[in-house]
Order: structure tokens, then sequence, then C-alpha cells
């Protein structure tokens, strides 16, 4: 069986290192090169990982099957939107687009090509989200009432604490628990309120701190603290939690629990074990490639599902802009 060819567009994104590295190591997959428009960035990781830097996308697009999108979110439609148009298979870091009409239009281009186009919302592939998907597909819980989330870490920095860049904490962080709850429950979301404020870093451009209230159109809702609260002392970069509750009973997941904690002269370090989910993320994807079309069942999640978050999202943003609650 021939090796799907695979290359990385932009390494600005901090998961850029561990697609690089579950690339080289996945069996069934070759790495042939990476691509940056910022040339230092992306020689420096590919020297460190033995790995083609090449500064000529086209060239690069020549030689691969699919790519995996890791750039600054203000640069994704540009980037996908050229591999989608050299006949590329995608797979791309959150959020697809940056902007609902320009997700809607990689959308409609993805189709109409016959290419698959996946966003990475990495999460889906923890046990314990799979766990409680099924809880909820098996009616254990009954009719959803009402859902609890927090996916708070450290504040990233660099570009994802600038404006220009599409970087905030709703954008980073909000954008996995919409995706989960949509996914868990197969609805969608009809309103949006939402507060939003620099509260833990003063001096960056974008907000660290929010509150989004989603209605349902079955009628439950879910408030959600995707805040960047965590301090820079912190062992890890964060976590995420999310709690559904029904008319039945009620289940919370810890999407990160299963870590050892080690106690050293360097301080306290967390070492997570179990499947990782990215890992698991890009062999589905892989898998998507070499099939040429999204496979069934697999949480890999489609653009489609994408642009929908965008749209909550966005609400959200003017909700929190205009201190009303936004319909969908």
């Amino acid at each position: 069986m021939n090796p799907v060819r695979m290359a990385v567009l932009s390494v600005a994104h901090v998961h850029a290192d561990t697609y690089v590295s579950t690339l080289r190591q996945l069996p069934g997959a070759e790495l042939v090169g990476i691509w940056d428009h910022v040339l230092h960035r992306g020689r420096d990781l590919a020297e460190r990982h033995g790995v083609l830097f090449e500064a000529d996308l086209d060239r690069l697009l020549e030689r691969c099957n699919g790519v995996v999108v890791a750039a600054e979110n203000s640069r994704h439609y540009p980037v996908v939107l050229a591999a989608l148009q050299a006949g590329k298979h995608v797979l791309c870091e959150k959020p697809l687009a940056g902007a609902a009409s320009r997700s809607r239009d990689l959308v409609a281009r993805a189709q109409r090509l016959g290419r698959v186009l996946a966003v990475a919302f990495a999460v889906r592939f923890s046990p314990a989200a799979l766990r409680l998907k099924t809880l909820m597909n098996n009616g254990a819980l009954g009719a959803l009432v009402a859902a609890v989330g927090a996916n708070c870490g450290k504040m990233p920095g660099g570009w994802f604490a600038q404006k220009g860049f599409g970087g905030g904490a709703i954008w980073d962080h909000a954008v996995h628990l919409i995706d989960l709850l949509r996914w868990m429950t197969g609805d969608e979301v009809k309103s949006v309120f939402a507060r939003s404020a620099t509260l833990f870093h003063p001096d960056i451009e974008v907000e660290d701190a929010a509150h989004l209230q989603l209605r349902f159109s079955r009628g439950w809702i879910a408030g959600l603290d995707p805040s960047w609260s965590r301090p820079a002392s912190y062992p890890t970069w964060g976590g995420l939690q999310l709690r559904l509750v029904g008319e039945k009973g009620t289940a919370k997941m810890d999407a990160f629990s299963e870590f050892v904690k080690e106690y050293g002269e360097q301080g306290v370090h967390r070492r997570i074990y179990g499947d990782d989910p990215y890992i698991c993320m890009v062999e589905a994807f892989v898998e998507a490639v070499r099939a040429g079309c999204m496979p069934p069942e697999s949480p890999l999640a489609p653009a489609e599902d994408g642009w929908a978050v965008e749209r909550v999202v966005e609400a959200a943003y003017r909700s929190a802009r205009i201190g009303r609650e936004v319909a969908l």
C-alpha cells in the first residue's frame, strides 16, 4: 500500500509541532514537506524534525495528496483555498476561516471539487467525549435540560493575543465546546447571549475572559466559559470539562484527566497518558485522504460543522458588543 503523501502548510499554530511529529511517525503516511510564508519559522521547525522545507507553496502542493493547515486564524482562508484549488484534501485548524461567510465559501468549493475538508476539532476523539456522546445517543440521560462547559487555559501569547490575526479566547476555546454540544446532541444553537472582557492580561488586544449562554432549538440551555484564566505557573496549558444534565441523569467528562503527576527539582508536571486526541484525528484524516471521502461514523469534523460553529461565534461577539441576546 502506497503511503499517503502529506504536507503541513504553516507552523504558526501551537499544535503544528504535534502535526509534524505525528505525520513523520504515522504508518501509511509520508510527510513530504513543510511550507510557511514566514520562512525562518518554517525552516526552523523543518530542521528540528529533519523534514524538507519548501518556500514555494505551489511546488509543495504538487507533491502531496493532503495537507494540514496550521496557520494563523486570519490566514486560514487563503491557504485552504489554495490547497483546494490545487485538488488537495485539507484538515484545517479551527476556526475554519474566521468568518462564517468565508467558511461557507470553502464548504461549497470542497463539495464542488469532491475534496475532503475537515476541521481540527480534536476533542471529539477524546475517550471521554466519545463515551459522553454514547450516553446521549442511547438515551441514558433522557431529554437534555442543560449543559455547563469550561475550556480554560493559559493565554497562549503571540498572534493569539492580536486582534488582526483573529485571536481571542472565544475564537480559541469556545469553538471546542460549541462543537462538542452540537456533535453530541444533534441539536442547533438558536440564540446566544455573551459577555467578554480583558481581565487577566490587560496589555493584550483581545478578550481573555468570556461567558456564553446558548439556547438550543429543543429548549435546553448551555453555559460556557472559554477564558484564558490559568496563570503562567499552572502545571499544564489548561483543560476541558463538560457536564450534561438530562431528565434521567447527569454525566460529566474531563477530556484531560488521565495524567500522572510528577514532582521533581524542576517543579510539578502533569504527564498525560492514554489516547492522544490529536494523533487519533490525524490518523482519521489520513485515512480520509486515502479513501477520498469522509470516513463513515468517524468523529472527524466535516467543514459544515466548522461553518456552523463560526456562525455561533460571530453571534457571541455581536452579543457581547451590543449587550443583548442574538438569534441565529
